[in-house]
């Protein structure tokens, strides 16, 4: 039985608050918890050198829950989104000193948590893998999220890939033909009708492969009805490129010729 296994049901909430009764007395909690909130339990060999030294207890296990989660809910905010380059590279409450650690803790060993991506790693990959995660150029926001069911589906379909999936060339392509036919849809709107107002979906033509694949898999999962909300940009191309709604019945109502047929 390994020395951690006392901890693998726990969920991390109730961690945090056996770690906060820690800090309050010590002796309050069960005296396996005590050790490991001491950070006794951080030493670990990487099997190419010696083993890693634990961290002091000034840089408790918590620390780096803490530092996952705040990636988790926060990462968004420094994601690269912007396509002319100015986005933020910092936020305060992501500094490493927030919780706990210093620049001498970078390269030591620590448990990755309930982290996805690795189970253990230096301080300094384990906050390369959270970047590349939650701050690359695809934002996610999603700790707001009432079921931790749904959460943790979410992390065990993000973390692992660092949230870069691998796509066959068939998804690829799939991707690149459901973006060419919202760009020409739009491309054609704005040459023939460019004084009408059409509430464009250009720059977030990205929604039609996503709507695509989730209207597919839908249907696939035995979905028989599917209701969608949305703001009126970007309304016609989902009408022709999802609901497929005929394209000459779209143009004859942006040209006034449209007459309904009686059924």
């Amino acid at each position: 039985m390994s020395a951690l296994d006392f901890i693998n049901g726990a969920s991390a909430e109730y961690v945090e608050e056996l770690y906060r009764r820690f800090l309050q007395d010590p002796t309050a909690v069960d005296s396996q918890w005590a050790l490991f909130f001491s950070g006794f339990q951080l030493a670990h060999g990487n099997g190419a050198g010696p083993a890693a030294t634990a961290l002091p207890a000034a840089a408790p296990v918590i620390g780096v829950f803490d530092l996952i989660h705040s990636y988790r809910e926060l990462g968004h905010l420094v994601a690269h989104l912007d396509p002319l380059g100015h986005n933020a590279d910092y936020h305060p409450l992501l500094d490493v000193a927030e919780f706990g650690f210093t620049e001498a803790d970078l390269d030591r060993v620590v448990e990755c948590g309930s982290f996805k991506g690795c189970p253990t790693a230096t301080l300094r990959d384990l906050l390369d893998k959270l970047r590349a995660t939650y701050c690359g150029t695809l934002g996610v926001e999603y700790m707001d999220a009432a079921d931790k069911d749904q959460r943790t589906w979410l992390q065990e379909r993000m973390e692992p890939t660092l949230n870069q999936p691998e796509l066959s060339r068939e998804d690829r392509l799939y991707v690149l033909t459901k973006l060419v036919e919202a760009e020409d849809f739009e491309r054609f709107l704005q040459t023939k009708y460019p004084t009408v107002k059409r509430f464009s979906l250009e720059g977030g033509e990205s929604l039609i492969p996503f709507l695509a694949t989730l209207v597919e898999d839908a249907a696939g999962l035995g979905a028989e009805e599917i209701v969608v909300g949305m703001s009126h940009r970007g309304r016609l191309n989902v009408l022709a490129n999802i609901v497929r709604k005929p394209y000459e019945m779209i143009f004859s109502e942006f040209e006034g010729t449209f007459l309904p047929k009686d059924v």
